[in-house]
Protein backbone atom coordinates (compact mmCIF):
# COMPACT_ATOMS: atom_id res chain seq x y z
CA UNK A 1 0.00 0.00 0.00
CA UNK A 2 1.11 3.20 -1.06
CA UNK A 3 1.14 6.27 1.40
CA UNK A 4 -1.64 7.93 0.40
CA UNK A 5 -3.78 4.38 0.72
CA UNK A 6 -2.82 4.43 4.08
CA UNK A 7 -4.01 8.21 4.59
CA UNK A 8 -7.12 7.30 3.18
CA UNK A 9 -7.97 4.40 5.19
CA UNK A 10 -6.96 6.12 8.48
CA UNK A 11 -9.21 8.81 7.52
CA UNK A 12 -6.20 11.51 7.36
CA UNK A 13 -6.61 15.02 5.26
CA UNK A 14 -2.30 14.86 4.07
CA UNK A 15 -0.12 11.83 3.76
CA UNK A 16 3.26 12.49 2.69
CA UNK A 17 5.84 10.54 0.23
CA UNK A 18 8.98 11.63 1.44
CA UNK A 19 10.42 13.51 -1.68
CA UNK A 20 9.23 17.26 -2.92
CA UNK A 21 7.09 17.79 -5.57
CA UNK A 22 8.04 18.64 -8.76
CA UNK A 23 8.82 22.33 -7.58
CA UNK A 24 10.81 21.52 -4.95
CA UNK A 25 7.87 21.99 -2.58
CA UNK A 26 7.85 20.21 0.79
CA UNK A 27 6.23 16.53 0.42
CA UNK A 28 2.72 17.21 2.22
CA UNK A 29 0.15 16.35 0.05
CA UNK A 30 -3.68 16.24 0.66
CA UNK A 31 -5.24 12.31 0.25
CA UNK A 32 -8.42 13.85 -1.89
CA UNK A 33 -6.21 15.12 -4.82
CA UNK A 34 -2.92 14.30 -4.24
CA UNK A 35 -1.55 17.90 -5.00
CA UNK A 36 1.58 19.63 -2.85
CA UNK A 37 -0.26 22.10 -0.57
CA UNK A 38 2.40 24.35 -1.41
CA UNK A 39 1.33 24.28 -4.81
CA UNK A 40 -2.11 25.05 -4.04
CA UNK A 41 -1.30 27.75 -2.11
CA UNK A 42 0.87 29.02 -5.03
CA UNK A 43 -2.09 28.86 -7.42
CA UNK A 44 -4.42 30.23 -5.44
CA UNK A 45 -2.75 33.37 -4.73
CA UNK A 46 -1.65 33.69 -8.22
CA UNK A 47 -5.72 33.10 -9.13
CA UNK A 48 -7.28 35.94 -6.43
CA UNK A 49 -5.56 38.57 -8.44
CA UNK A 50 -6.89 38.37 -11.53
CA UNK A 51 -10.14 39.47 -12.63
CA UNK A 52 -12.08 36.51 -12.23
CA UNK A 53 -11.00 35.57 -8.81
CA UNK A 54 -11.85 38.96 -7.50
CA UNK A 55 -15.40 38.11 -8.95
CA UNK A 56 -15.69 35.22 -7.51
CA UNK A 57 -14.27 37.00 -3.89
CA UNK A 58 -17.12 39.48 -4.16
CA UNK A 59 -19.93 37.35 -4.87
CA UNK A 60 -18.52 35.13 -1.36
CA UNK A 61 -18.86 38.26 0.52
CA UNK A 62 -22.22 38.83 -0.95
CA UNK A 63 -23.75 35.79 0.58
CA UNK A 64 -24.94 35.15 4.18
CA UNK A 65 -21.94 33.03 5.02
CA UNK A 66 -19.48 35.49 3.22
CA UNK A 67 -21.37 38.41 5.19
CA UNK A 68 -21.12 36.71 8.71
CA UNK A 69 -16.90 35.72 8.39
CA UNK A 70 -16.09 38.70 6.71
CA UNK A 71 -17.74 41.45 9.83
CA UNK A 72 -16.21 38.32 12.38
CA UNK A 73 -12.42 39.20 10.62
CA UNK A 74 -12.88 43.06 10.44
CA UNK A 75 -14.30 42.86 14.29
CA UNK A 76 -11.31 41.21 15.19
CA UNK A 77 -9.06 43.38 13.18
CA UNK A 78 -10.43 46.34 14.91
CA UNK A 79 -9.97 45.11 18.30
CA UNK A 80 -6.51 43.84 17.68
CA UNK A 81 -3.85 46.78 18.36
CA UNK A 82 -2.46 46.67 14.28
CA UNK A 83 -5.89 47.78 13.93
CA UNK A 84 -6.29 50.67 16.89
CA UNK A 85 -2.76 51.79 15.09
CA UNK A 86 -3.87 52.16 12.05
CA UNK A 87 -7.19 54.07 13.00
CA UNK A 88 -5.69 56.38 14.79
CA UNK A 89 -3.06 57.08 12.02
CA UNK A 90 -6.42 57.98 9.68
CA UNK A 91 -7.44 60.08 12.52
CA UNK A 92 -4.71 61.95 12.50
CA UNK A 93 -4.25 62.20 9.10
CA UNK A 94 -5.49 65.20 7.05
CA UNK A 95 -7.63 63.08 5.38
CA UNK A 96 -9.45 61.82 8.34
CA UNK A 97 -9.53 65.08 10.01
CA UNK A 98 -11.47 66.29 6.77
CA UNK A 99 -13.85 63.53 7.02
CA UNK A 100 -14.32 63.77 10.41
CA UNK A 101 -15.19 67.55 10.01
CA UNK A 102 -17.88 66.31 7.01
CA UNK A 103 -19.53 64.73 9.78
CA UNK A 104 -19.50 66.71 12.61
CA UNK A 105 -21.11 69.42 9.85
CA UNK A 106 -23.84 66.48 8.69
CA UNK A 107 -24.82 66.15 12.22
CA UNK A 108 -25.42 69.89 13.08
CA UNK A 109 -27.66 70.13 9.73
CA UNK A 110 -29.46 67.20 10.11
CA UNK A 111 -30.61 68.53 13.92
CA UNK A 112 -31.46 71.80 12.34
Amino acid sequence: MGAKAIALAAGKQFYTTGKPCKYGHNPKRRTCTGRCVECENVSSLLRAKTDAGKATRQRYRETETGLIKERARTAKYHKSDKGKAARKKYRESEKGKAARARALARRKAKRG
